[in-house]
């Protein structure tokens, strides 16, 4: 009963991070990025393309 509370707690303050800016959200140490810098980072699209390749299966 706490477990489905707590859950129910975590949800409703939790965010949903959107697939194309997780990689920034929490495996970069840099807090803001350029548009440029943003478009072109080898960490986001390397994360972006794994994400991809695991739910294509």
């Amino acid at each position: 009963m706490i477990r489905s509370f707590l859950q129910k707690l975590l949800k409703f303050f939790s965010e949903e991070v959107p697939s194309e800016i997780v990689a920034c959200e929490f495996d970069c140490r840099q807090e803001q990025c350029l548009n440029e810098d943003f478009d072109s980072c080898p960490r986001r699209l390397q994360k972006a393309e794994a994400l991809k390749r695991l739910s294509q299966g």
